[in-house]
């Protein structure tokens, strides 16, 4: 019996009574290693080479960006009447009759460029057996309040959240890509990252209605309300769409309360979309354990050194509400989507390289954890160690080096390149001896 076989069979024993979810049927991948993909924008070719070597290394998973500002970037409104769109853009949905079909409130003009590049990737991950996620979050300014505060840098004020009389546009862009990713011709997404540490004001920004820095009763429900809203939206539309798929509610290693101004902490989050949703709602967990791993989490964090916290959060909201079996509930299955070393503080490639496997070795002795993708898995600047560099100042985590070959010929002589390698074959790990992070920390060996 395959293992989307015992997941369904188990599903069905335990729970008789309970509607079906989209979760329902999902297998992780055969390894937990994964990579942020940042270099979407290379030639279609030498994207396809990397993709195939990446497969060939043993990585289950590749997540993108997938921008909503980027797919609605023509600044056309959407309108309840067919649009004209500009060069370059086309209406989606394509028609009234599909329109209704596919469940869309209005039409939209999407750059076909963006939809090209995401088809030709997500349709080689599948035929490769790769998992595909994707972190959907950006703002179009068409949706966003035009007084929001923003955060700094080039994020500027894409971290917005959509107005209230927007959501309908918010569903459209989740509806979009769970009815175009739902497996076949345009490949398939499995993992849907909803917005992006929804517990930071700068990153979950409701400014101006709500002040970045405010944490009073009344703004935490506001905040959280408003997450909530932006997540049955999403629901809604994977719902229509799609199958064997995870939602995830983004969070971020801050798991206290006002450790940063305006912060409401991670645990107050779920806190307060326990309340909202439930087990009425198939979600799961999206964490982000920044931080070095042999070093204990500092107070109020959660880290790959601790990450449990999370899980055993999760189970006990479960059993409160008389859940017996929680290993088998969405909302035990957590994904590592964000998470890095950055060069500097790491001492160079070595001490990134160190990280990365006690990572993978902490991923694995966590069942809930179902995979894991660091960020900036290839640096996007050529000198990020230099003080000019945009993304560096001690926080730049690009683990492999900005000048190793895009399709990535080498990778094996890089201390990083060679860390990933071992974490990405779940054949080796726990069963040989020979790969980088047994002979070079004791992990991952036949006989740990």
């Amino acid at each position: 019996m395959t293992r989307a076989m015992w997941s369904a069979l188990l599903l069905l024993t335990a729970f008789p009574a309970r509607a079906a979810f989209f979760s329902d049927g999902f297998v992780p991948p055969p390894s937990k290693q994964g990579v942020m993909e940042f270099r979407t924008d290379l030639p279609a070719a030498v994207l396809a080479e990397r993709t195939r070597r990446l497969a060939r290394f043993g990585a289950g998973y590749v997540q993108v960006n997938l921008f909503w500002s980027d797919l609605e970037s023509a600044g056309v409104p959407s309108g309840t009447a067919p649009l004209a769109c500009p060069e370059g853009h086309r209406m989606e949905p394509s028609s009234e009759a599909e329109r209704l079909r596919l469940g869309f409130h209005r039409f939209h003009c999407i750059d076909a460029g963006r939809i090209a590049v995401y088809d030709a990737m997500f349709r080689e991950h599948e035929a490769l057996g790769i998992q595909s996620g994707a972190v959907l979050w950006s703002s179009p300014a068409l949706y966003r309040d035009p007084g929001c505060e923003g955060s700094p840098g080039a994020i500027g004020k894409q971290s917005s959240a959509p107005r209230p009389d927007a959501l309908d546009d918010f569903e459209d862009y989740i509806n979009l890509v769970a009815s175009r990713w739902r497996g076949g011709g345009a490949g398939k997404l499995s993992h849907f990252i909803l917005w992006n540490e929804n517990a930071a004001p700068e990153w979950f920004d409701l400014s101006p209605a709500l002040p970045k820095d405010d944490l009073s009763p009344e703004g935490i429900e506001r905040r959280i309300d408003a997450y909530a809203a932006m997540l049955k939206r999403a629901h809604a539309a994977l719902a229509r769409h799609q199958r064997a798929a995870l939602l995830y509610v983004s969070t971020d290693p801050l798991w206290a309360s006002g450790l940063r101004p305006g912060h409401i902490g991670s645990r107050r989050l779920l806190e307060g979309l326990w309340d909202r949703l439930g087990t009425d709602y198939s979600w799961s967990v999206a964490v982000h354990p920044y931080g070095r791993v042999n070093r204990p989490a500092p107070p109020g964090h959660y880290t790959f050194a601790n990450l449990g916290v999370v899980a055993a959060f999760q189970e006990a909201q479960l059993r409160a509400r008389g859940v017996t079996h929680p290993e088998v509930r969405p909302q035990m299955r957590l994904i590592a989507s964000e998470q890095g070393w950055g060069l500097r503080e790491s001492g160079g490639r070595t001490g990134q390289a160190e990280q990365i496997c006690r990572a993978h070795d902490a991923a694995m002795r966590l069942p809930s954890l179902v995979v894991q993708a660091h960020n900036y898995f290839q640096s996007i600047e050529p000198d990020e160690a230099s003080p000019g560099a945009t993304s560096s100042q001690g926080m730049f985590f690009g683990l492999l080096p900005h000048d190793l070959p895009a399709d990535l010929d080498g990778i094996e002589g890089v201390p990083t390149g060679a860390a990933y390698l071992a974490t990405f074959d779940a054949k080796a790990w726990g069963r040989s001896d020979g790969h980088y992070c047994c002979r070079s920390h004791g992990l991952g060996c036949s006989a740990p």
